[in-house]
């Protein structure tokens, strides 16, 4: 073995034999003098002709360390030769929502995007995996209704379509977050997320329209005012209606949304769709007899008649007799008939 400066006295025309032996992990990189040659671990001086010096360099073993790199990122530089007892410090550099998910080989440490290798001791390869950063989606409701997935871990690559589902007799009233696209009535995509986000999902119930139909002279009272042409109810409300006829007039029937009529109530509960309620009014009929005493008769023995209605009866006296009086149903006379008209009651 050599270590340092070695001087030998040798005779002139000696042969000389130098064994050489280097330290782990080093090389005699160069040997040269006294007209020698260096093969094995030996360097041979044929005949020694004079004094002279004999130069060995040794010099760390060189290794070669290569980088693998999977995924979305990269490492800088990508390979080295690294000498025995040196260090090298790559740099490693993920792209946009990508991360280093694991570094192996070369006994190699990762710190704050470094890779520092050293003290290796054989060529090696060293792996670098990258993965796309992950991201939460957190599905939150308001009112009656289901999504499906509930919730879910996404990247940015990735796309996901959840599905709404509403309950009976409800609607979808607002999706907002997580930058989310309608795809079609019920499903909405989400993509290309960059962090964590909430999706909030909103449910109401379906409003149906309540028209109502009056026939005749009458109202449909609800909270005793009149109804509007239209108004609007849910699956779980019940309306009570009150049916007012007129003056002269009365309630003759109403149908419509599936409503159940007591007396002058009319209740409607659970309504599935829009639908119309129909009341029709009528006017009432008064009954009304008509008598003659004397000699003389009236057109008609009686008959039926309403408010709005006039009924002319014709005096027929007898011959040589004349009307002496008429009352009653608070008909005029004029000459020979007698009408009936703004009737308020059955009368004579």
């Amino acid at each position: 073995m050599i270590k340092g400066d070695n001087n030998h006295k040798i005779a002139l025309g000696e042969m000389v034999r130098i064994d050489v032996s280097s330290a782990e992990f080093h090389s005699v990189v160069k040997a040269q003098g006294c007209g020698g040659k260096y093969s094995g671990k030996s360097y041979v001086i044929e005949s020694v002709e004079k004094y002279c010096v004999v130069d060995f360099v040794i010099e760390p073993d060189v290794f070669s360390v290569k980088i693998n790199s999977i995924g979305n990122g990269s490492v800088s530089p990508n390979s080295w030769q690294l000498p025995f007892g040196s260090e090298k410090v790559f740099t490693v550099t993920p792209e946009q929502y990508s991360y280093v998910s694991s570094v192996e080989g070369c006994q190699s440490v990762m710190s704050d995007n470094k890779i520092t290798v050293k003290n290796i001791s054989n060529d090696c390869n060293i792996d670098v995996a990258f993965a796309p950063r992950s991201f939460e989606v957190v599905t939150q409701l308001n009112g009656l209704g289901t999504v499906s997935p509930t919730n879910g871990r996404m990247t940015h690559f990735d796309k996901q379509v959840f599905t709404l589902s509403p309950n009976e007799h409800h609607k979808i009233a607002s999706v907002s977050g997580c930058s989310s696209q309608q795809l079609s009535d019920n499903q909405y995509m989400v993509e290309s997320l960059t962090d964590n986000c909430s999706l909030e999902i909103s449910f109401s119930p379906i409003k149906y329209t309540i028209d109502s139909r009056v026939t005749g002279d009458g109202n449909i009272l609800f909270k005793e005012q009149p109804v509007p042409t239209a108004m609007t109810m849910t699956h779980s409300d019940t309306y009570l209606f009150m049916l007012e006829a007129k003056p002269h007039s009365e309630f003759e029937s109403i149908d419509g949304c599936n409503g159940s009529i007591d007396g002058s109530k009319y209740r409607i509960q659970h309504p599935v769709s829009d639908c119309t309620i129909s009341a029709v009014f009528s006017e009432k009929e008064y009954q009304y007899t008509t008598s003659a005493k004397g000699s003389g008769s009236l057109s008609s023995a009686g008959g039926v008649i309403t408010h709005s209605e006039v009924v002319d009866l014709t005096v027929e006296p007898e011959k040589y007799f004349e009307l002496s009086s008429i009352t009653g149903c608070n008909g005029i006379l004029t000459d020979t008939t007698y009408r009936l008209a703004g009737v308020l009651t059955t009368a004579k």
